[in-house]
Parts: structure tokens; sequence; C-alpha cells
């Protein structure tokens, strides 16, 4: 059985592991949390340290759950026009980049809910319900990865 000691795991950037502390130390949480220190929200330049950083990017993630409301309205628009438009309707190749953005987009907003920093998901849940509020619509109300 080979100890824990004994492996040797050469981490690049990671101190402490063979590398180099190539910048700012973000905490990964698999556990809910409200401590916004060393969080880094998916990527290691956006580092939160202070209460004003954390506000900033709350904002912000709350501008991106709005605009990914936004963008489903556009994509359903498209869809609409596909299937009443008589005249110019959208392309399949329109379509289809419109779907791929929103599951990108999607998929983006779950990986930031994945920080579990309660607070980053306030963020994210109060931008889809403006966003749902301004572009949303009743009628087609389902529940998408953020």
């Amino acid at each position: 059985m080979a100890s824990h000691q004994m492996m040797d795991h050469d981490m690049p950037g990671m101190p402490g592991h063979g590398g180099h502390d190539t910048g700012p130390t973000c905490s990964m949480n698999m556990l809910f949390t409200w401590d916004y220190n060393n969080l880094c929200i998916v990527f290691r330049w956006w580092h939160i340290s202070t209460a004003f950083q954390l506000a900033i990017s709350m904002a912000i993630v709350a501008a991106l759950g709005a605009g990914y409301e936004l963008l489903r309205c556009r994509i359903r628009n498209l869809d609409k026009r596909n299937i009443t438009a008589t005249a110019n309707p959208p392309s399949r190749l329109e379509l289809a980049i419109g779907y791929g953005a929103q599951v990108f987009y999607s998929y983006m907003l779950m990986l930031v809910f994945m920080t579990y920093n309660g607070w980053i998901m306030i963020a994210v849940s109060l931008g889809a319900m403006l966003g749902f509020y301004y572009w949303g619509n009743v009628a087609e109300r389902q529940m998408m990865c953020h």
C-alpha cells in the first residue's frame, strides 16, 4: 500500500507542488459557503478577495444571468420565425449557431453557480429573475442550467 507522502504530483503553478506560484490562490469549495476570500469565478483572473470585488462580481454575474434570458428570448424568436415565416426564414446554420451559443452560455453559468458560494448563487438567481421579468415568456417557462 503506497502512502500519500510517497506520491509525487507535479502540479505547475501550485505552491508547494513542484511548480511556481503564477498568481493568486483560488479557494475551491465543494461545499456551500458564504466566504468570498480568495474566491475565483471560473477563471484564475476573476479573483475575489474583498467585499467590494464581491459586490462588483455579483453585479456582473447578475447581468450575465439576465443576458442569458435575453439570448433565450432571441432564440425563441428565431424558432418562431422559422416556423411561421414564408419569406426569409432563418437558415439552419443560424438556428444551429443560436442553439450552440445557448448551450455554451448555460453551461458557463452552471460553472459560475458551482462555485458553491451563496453570494454568487444569489446573483445568478437574481439575474435569471430580472432577465425573465424583462424577456421571459410565461407560457414557455422552464428550468435551465441556471
